[in-house]
C-alpha cells in the first residue's frame, strides 16, 4: 500500500525492448563470417568494445539463431586448394578428362584409404550429464590400407593391404586394375590417380602392364592419368570412401565386443584374429557400397564440379 508520492503504473505486457538491434547484429555477423570460429564471449566482448552494448553470450546465441546462423563442425581449408597454381592445374585436367569422356573412354578412378581398430563414430549419445562413451582395444593395431578403383557400373578392384604402402605394391594393384578392365571387357579407359608417394613410378608401371595385355593382339586404349593436387571434390571414389567408411564404423559397432574378446589360439595371434576381421569388414562393405545405383550416384554428383574445375573456379569444400 502507497503511504505517500505519486503511484506509477508498473508497465505490464507488450514488447520487450530489444538491446542488440539489426546494426549488432550485422556487426556480429560481419566477424564471424571472417572468424567463424569465435566464441560467443569473445563476439560479447567485442559488442562492448566496439558500441559499448553489454549482453549476455546468451543473447548473442539468440539473435544469431533467429537469422540462421548454427553451431557446426568446423572445416578446415588449406590455403593452397584454391589458389591460381592450382587452379589452373585442375583446370588442365579437367579439360582431358572431360574431353576423353567425350570420345567413350569410361572413366575410372582409383585410391586409397585405411582404418584401424579404434575407427567410430565421433559423436554418439547418453543422458543429460553423462559422457557417451565407447569401450574400444587398448591399442590401434596395424592400419588396414583399403585399395579401389571404380567405375560408374562397376567395382573394378578392391584389395587390402596390412602396413604402409610402397611403389612395388601399387604396381601389383595397378596390375588387378588391368585384371579388371579385361575382365569387364573395357577396351578404352581412362584411369584417374593422386599423387600420392606410392604413385612415383604409376606411369612406367602402367606402360608395362599395358604392354604386357596388347601382346594376345586385343586393341586396347587404357590411358593413366594423374589428378590436380587438391582435386579431392572431383573424384568419385572419395564419394565411395565415405559411404564405406560409414558402414565399416556401423559394422564394426555391431563386432566390437566380438573384436574385445577375441582370445589368441595355437594358430592365430590375437592380432592375427582382429586384423582378420577387420579385413573380412572391409571386404564385405566394398561391396555393399558399390552397387550400380550408387556407383552412378557418386559420379553424377562430381559432374558439376569438375565443369567448375574445367571453368578455373574454386573448388567447393565439404559442400
Amino acid at each position: 500500500m502507497l503511504k505517500q508520492g505519486t503511484p506509477v503504473r508498473k508497465r505490464r505486457g507488450g514488447v520487450k525492448p530489444v538491446k542488440m538491434t539489426e546494426a549488432h547484429e550485422e556487426f556480429v555477423i560481419s566477424l564471424i563470417e571472417e572468424w567463424p570460429d569465435m566464441s560467443l564471449q569473445e563476439l560479447s566482448d567485442r559488442l562492448y568494445a566496439e558500441f559499448g552494448l553489454r549482453v549476455a553470450p546468451q543473447t548473442v546465441s539468440r539473435h544469431l539463431d533467429g537469422r540462421c546462423f548454427t553451431l557446426k563442425e568446423l572445416r578446415v581449408e588449406l590455403a593452397s586448394v584454391n589458389n591460381e597454381t592450382n587452379k589452373s592445374k585442375r583446370k588442365d585436367w579437367s579439360n582431358i578428362y572431360l574431353n576423353l569422356i567425350s570420345e567413350d573412354y569410361v572413366p575410372i578412378f582409383e585410391d586409397e584409404s585405411n582404418f584401424n581398430q579404434h575407427i567410430r563414430r565421433g559423436k554418439g549419445r547418453a543422458r543429460k550429464g553423462e559422457r557417451a562413451i565407447a569401450v574400444m582395444p587398448t591399442t590401434r593395431g596395424s592400419n588396414i590400407n583399403c585399395i579401389a578403383s571404380i567405375s560408374p557400373l562397376q567395382l573394378l578392384s578392391f584389395s587390402t593391404h596390412l602396413g604402409s604402402l610402397k611403389a612395388v605394391d601399387f604396381e601389383r594393384y595397378l596390375n588387378e586394375i588391368a585384371e579388371g578392365l579385361d575382365r569387364f571387357e573395357i577396351r578404352k579407359a581412362v584411369v584417374n590417380i593422386d599423387n600420392a608417394p606410392w604413385h612415383c613410378k604409376a606411369e612406367e608401371q602402367w606402360r608395362t602392364i599395358c604392354e604386357r595385355f596388347s601382346q594376345d593382339g586385343t586393341s586396347r586404349d587404357w590411358k593413366l592419368i594423374r589428378m590436380a593436387p587438391y582435386s579431392f571434390s572431383c573424384s568419385a571414389i572419395e564419394l565411395f570412401w565415405s559411404a564405406f567408411k560409414e558402414g565399416v564404423k556401423r559394422e564394426f559397432r555391431e563386432r566390437r565386443a566380438e573384436i574385445l574378446n577375441s582370445m589368441p589360439t595355437a594358430a592365430e595371434t590375437l592380432t592375427a584374429r582382429r586384423n582378420r576381421i577387420l579385413t573380412d569388414v572391409a571386404q564385405r562393405q566394398s561391396v555393399i557400397n558399390a552397387d550400380v545405383r550408387k556407383l552412378q550416384a557418386y559420379f553424377q554428383k562430381v559432374q558439376g564440379v569438375i565443369a567448375k574445375a574445367s571453368n578455373g573456379e574454386d573448388m567447393p569444400i565439404g559442400r
